[in-house]
């Protein structure tokens, strides 16, 4: 009975584990999305002044 609590918290804390690293991936992406947001917006405005 005990292995099977102990398999089972295996489970849970690989489940954890995964998650944090999901969640790096998308906290890396959201800050690249913003970044590439910031350089459209200068580029932008770069074009704006140049074709005024």
């Amino acid at each position: 009975m005990l292995k099977g609590f102990e398999t089972a918290n295996t489970k849970l804390d690989r489940a954890a584990k995964k998650r944090a690293q999901v969640d790096a991936v998308v906290q890396d992406h959201e800050a690249a999305q913003a970044r590439f947001d910031a350089a459209k917006t200068a580029l932008d405005a770069v074009y704006a002044e140049l074709t005024a």
